[in-house]
């Protein structure tokens, strides 16, 4: 009897050691799939090419767009700002308008975009604009003095205002908007109040 029990024994002491491998190989591969999505997770954070401005009151901007009409900075206040810098001589310049354009398609309850032409001809704008429109208003900043006075040493640049009015984000460079990482920051700021930092 002794013989015959041992062989069953020893069967389930396998059975149940190759159970309890099955269990730790799950959890294991549980954790390298979290170990992963939190390195990704991360790298997208570290990835996004905002710079962090801590509230800060943007400078004054009142110019005029292609149609004649004055447009003020201050006609925004209660949504997401961007105000974009751009020429349309640059290169990654043009396919970022129209990355900007699918944004504010797409959340234009929660986001305006004010784009900034710096210094370029009215006409050479209107020609560009004719071939390639956009849903937002495109201010000139001829002389420019605007670009100046926001500190904007390269194109394109892009500056994110919080509903209130406060300047909380730079971009330096081109950027796709349309990116979920890129919107869900965008998002943040939505519910952002007067001396609120963001998250």
């Amino acid at each position: 009897m002794k013989n015959q029990a041992a062989p069953a024994c020893r069967g389930s002491v396998a059975q149940a050691c190759k159970s309890v491998g099955r269990v730790w190989l799950i959890a294991l591969l549980c954790l390298a799939h979290f170990a992963a999505w939190h390195a990704v997770a991360t790298a997208d954070a570290k990835s996004l090419p905002f710079q962090e401005i801590s509230n800060a009151a943007p400078p004054a901007l009142e110019a005029v767009d292609l149609d004649g009409s004055h447009i003020a900075l201050d006609g925004f206040v209660g949504k997401t700002v961007l105000v974009h810098f751009f020429a349309t001589w640059c290169e990654p310049c043009r396919p970022e308008l129209a990355s900007l354009s699918e944004l504010k398609a797409k959340h234009s309850d929660a986001i305006e975009i004010l784009a900034v032409s710096v210094a370029e001809p009215r006409v050479r704008l209107q020609r560009f604009f004719e071939k390639n429109p956009v849903n937002f208003p495109v201010v000139m900043d001829a002389d420019r003095s605007t670009s100046q006075a926001w500190g904007v040493d390269m194109l394109p640049t892009t500056f994110v205002l919080d509903p209130t009015g406060a300047v909380r984000l730079k971009v330096e460079g081109d950027l796709d908007w349309s990116q979920p990482n890129v919107v869900a920051r965008l998002e943040e700021l939505k519910e952002v109040r007067p001396n609120q930092p963001t998250q």
